[in-house]
C-alpha cells in the first residue's frame, strides 16, 4: 500500500484528491480537525454523536468542513461510506471501548477504507494502530492481544458489555498542550498515509507516548487468525487435510 512519492507535487495532489472522514468529540478530536484543516484536503466531515452534541459540546467556530451529527450505527456507516481516509479518536479510555469498534466493523464490511484511531489515557497518548483492511490486523485482533494480558478477562468483559446500556462516562483530565502534541502526532501519521510522504510509524503498530517524561514504547499488532471479526476463516471454509 506505502509506495512512497518521491515528488512532493504528487503528495500534494493525493491530499486535495482525498475525503477524509473524523469521528469522535471532545477536545482531542477539535485539535486533529483545526491540523487536518490544513493539510489542504478535498473534503473533511466530521461525525459526532448527537447525543453528545445535544449534552451541551459546541462545534469549533473555524469553517473548512463538515458538520455531520450522526443518529445510530447505521446512520454513522452511511456517513463514513464516501471517506477515502478515516480518524477515529477519543478523549479517554472509555470512549474509545464504545467508538472504535463501531468504526472497525464500518471499515471491514463497507468501503474497506483504511482508518487511524487515537485517544488519551491521563499523560499517555496511544496513537495508532493504523488499520488497511486485507493487509494488517483489525481492531478487534487488537483487543484480543490486550485482553490476553488481563489480570481479570471475564470482569472486563461484562464491563464493555455495560457500556452498551450504561451512560458510564470517564473526565478527560489530559492538559491542553498535552492534547496538542497527540493531535500533531495524529495529523501527521494521516498525512503519511494518505500523501504517501513517508512510511507511517503506526502501520500495525500501536505507538504509546508518555507526554510527562517524553518515552515512546511500541506495540506491534499481528493479525490472530481466528479473529471473529476479520479472519479468514470467515470467508474460506475449513479445508480438509487431505484437500491441500
Amino acid at each position: 500500500m506505502f509506495n512512497v512519492f518521491d515528488e512532493t507535487e504528487q503528495a500534494f495532489e493525493k491530499l486535495k484528491a482525498c475525503d477524509v472522514a473524523l469521528v469522535g468529540q471532545g477536545r482531542l478530536a477539535e485539535k486533529v480537525l483545526s491540523g487536518l484543516i490544513d493539510l489542504s484536503l478535498r473534503s473533511i466531515s466530521w461525525a459526532v454523536n448527537k447525543e453528545a452534541t445535544s449534552s451541551g459540546e459546541n462545534r469549533p467556530d473555524f469553517a473548512g468542513f463538515e458538520y455531520s451529527p450522526y443518529s445510530d450505527d447505521e446512520d454513522l456507516k452511511r456517513r463514513l461510506g464516501t471517506a477515502d481516509f478515516v480518524i477515529a479518536v477519543a478523549d479517554d479510555p472509555i470512549e474509545r471501548l464504545r467508538l472504535f469498534p463501531k468504526v472497525n466493523a464500518i471499515s471491514l464490511s463497507g468501503g474497506q477504507q483504511p482508518w487511524l484511531c487515537g485517544y488519551m489515557d491521563g499523560h499517555q497518548a496511544f496513537i495508532g494502530p493504523l488499520f488497511v483492511p486485507g493487509e494488517t490486523g483489525c481492531y478487534r485482533c487488537l483487543e484480543l492481544r490486550e485482553e490476553q494480558h488481563l489480570p481479570y478477562p471475564e470482569e472486563f468483559a461484562s464491563f464493555k458489555q455495560s457500556l452498551a446500556h450504561n451512560k458510564i462516562v470517564c473526565a478527560p483530565d489530559a492538559p491542553s498542550s498535552t492534547l496538542q502534541v497527540a493531535s500533531g502526532f495524529i495529523t501527521a501519521e494521516a498525512q503519511k498515509a494518505i500523501a504517501r510522504v513517508g512510511h507511517p510509524a503506526t502501520f500495525q503498530t500501536l505507538v504509546v507516548i508518555d507526554l510527562n517524561y517524553l518515552e515512546t514504547e511500541r506495540h506491534r499488532l499481528l493479525r490472530v487468525p481466528f479473529c471473529d471479526t476479520c479472519g479468514t476463516h470467515l470467508n474460506q471454509p475449513f479445508c480438509k487435510t487431505w484437500d491441500m
